[in-house]
């Protein structure tokens, strides 16, 4: 990913197609640049609106407080995430291949060194009933359905017993995810590519004893696998 999170304001496109980034999407963008470049202590309103290019006073107009903006910048970087975490799941072509859903793992733990601040908040207000802890559920929604669509298309033929298997597996896998997270955070010096592969391993092991059963294979998809 790149260094800019795209808000639902500035478009994908370019030239007339585009629109441009209204005065809050750049106060939200300028809190997150900030964020990344400085840490949570660097943001002021006076550093916020200086990095969005506007008067300070505008800010008010907006967002009561800085708080109130990092909840904002929180919600945007992580549905931004979940996206991308989606694209990443929906490109390996062999789910029972451990070295690409190893890649896959290294990515996030990539992601949440870059984005730590931002996985804070987001297990903060996780259940929180506030605007923001909405938008992190309907993210965690939107990516829980995601992987069991995802486990479900490996299986030539679902049975009614795998597709109520399935959610279960992607319950284990995100709290093996969330356990390698915390073990990555508690000792920064770890090993990550053995953590990946480790993780990798555990769920391809999980999810073949519990959607396929012993010594039945996970299909890969439609397409040929490229060589990497």
């Amino acid at each position: 990913m790149g260094d800019s999170v795209p808000t639902p304001a500035s478009g994908n496109g370019t030239g007339k197609g585009r629109q441009p980034a209204t005065t809050k999407d750049r106060l939200v963008q300028a809190a997150i640049t900030i964020i990344r470049a400085e840490g949570r202590g660097a943001l002021t309103t006076v550093r916020i609106t200086d990095e969005a290019g506007i008067a300070q006073p505008r800010f008010y107009r907006y967002f009561d407080n800085v708080d109130q903006l990092l909840e904002a910048a929180a919600a945007t970087v992580v549905s931004h995430l979940a996206d991308g975490n989606e694209v990443h799941l929906e490109a390996i072509e062999n789910p029972a291949d451990a070295s690409q859903l190893a890649k896959l793992y290294l990515k996030i733990f990539d992601e949440v060194e870059r984005e730590g601040v931002f996985y804070e908040l987001a297990a903060r207000y996780r259940h929180h009933p506030s605007e923001l802890g909405e938008r992190i559920r309907e993210s965690d929604r939107k990516t829980f359905d995601h992987t069991v669509e995802h486990l479900l298309s490996a299986v030539k033929r679902p049975t009614k017993r795998q597709k109520t298997a399935a959610p279960h597996v992607a319950s284990m896998i995100y709290a093996a995810i969330d356990g390698a997270i915390a073990r990555l955070i508690s000792e920064p010096d770890i090993d990550r590519k053995h953590l990946a592969s480790e993780l990798a391993e555990f769920v391809i092991g999980g999810t073949k004893r519990a959607l396929h059963g012993p010594g039945v294979g996970i299909k890969r998809k439609a397409r040929s696998a490229r060589s990497r």
